[in-house]
């Protein structure tokens, strides 16, 4: 729950300590995940165990308050930074200066080695490139999906899949469901209402929702994407 007396004024005055002077070098902070051994230290933590974990130095260049709710307590940051640095940890080093505590709700990544949302393949780009369709049928699409498919094939070639594969892709916002174009593994989607579902068979469906509005199987290296309903939250 939201912690009252927690104003905009104190959160900035919280965000701009983190990128300080002290901050122009290196900055240390926890590894929140990582390994420890051979098991990472975010098992460990899953099992109620405290593990001894080496701090790490990172370097955050820049880091912006966008926006911040009183009521619910949420907040929205833009960092930029180096590799190696966890965003859970800083949210919590934010909220231990708060004295509230703090956790991430969510992270978009904007900004990676010099490539940005601009350069990014959508979902179904994605899709048809680890999946892609055969030479074959590209040649028989319509000339703009012909020049489309043979250059997603022609500059990711390295990431197409050809083994058996199963996924599901969780996104903010819905999932996509994908199989291997060869169906080597086996995929059904199916709907009730405004529930979806997807399994290797139907029967696991079935178990959970016997009574279903829609059910099939998609072809191979088909990706069904869904999204929540406007206004839905996570």
């Amino acid at each position: 729950p939201p912690v009252p007396g927690i104003e905009d004024a104190k959160v900035v005055d919280c965000v701009t300590a983190l990128t300080g002077p002290a901050l122009a070098g290196e900055r240390i902070v926890v590894v929140g995940g990582g390994l420890v051994g051979c098991e990472t230290a975010l098992g460990f933590a899953r099992e109620g165990k405290t593990v001894e974990r080496t701090p790490r130095p990172v370097t955050i260049s820049r880091l912006d308050l966008l926006a911040y709710d009183p009521v619910s307590g949420r907040g929205e940051l833009d960092v930029a930074c180096s590799k190696g640095t966890y965003i859970r940890t800083l949210c919590a080093d934010l909220g231990a200066s708060l004295g509230t505590g703090a956790v991430m709700a969510a992270l978009r990544r904007t900004d990676a080695c010099g490539f940005t949302l601009g350069d990014a393949l959508t979902l179904e780009e994605a899709a048809h490139v680890i999946a892609a369709p055969f030479w074959g049928t590209i040649a028989s699409l319509p000339p703009g999906q012909q020049r489309e498919y043979t250059y997603l094939r022609h500059v990711f070639a390295s990431l197409l899949v050809t083994g058996p594969f199963s996924i599901l892709v969780g996104f903010e916002g819905g999932m996509m469901a994908l199989n291997d174009r060869l169906k080597l593994r086996s995929m059904v989607v199916a709907q009730r209402g405004s529930m979806f579902y997807a399994a290797s068979e139907e029967a696991a469906i079935r178990t959970v929702a016997p009574q279903l509005d829609t059910l099939r199987a998609p072809r191979g290296g088909e990706p069904v994407i869904v999204r929540l309903n406007k206004g839905v939250q996570l």
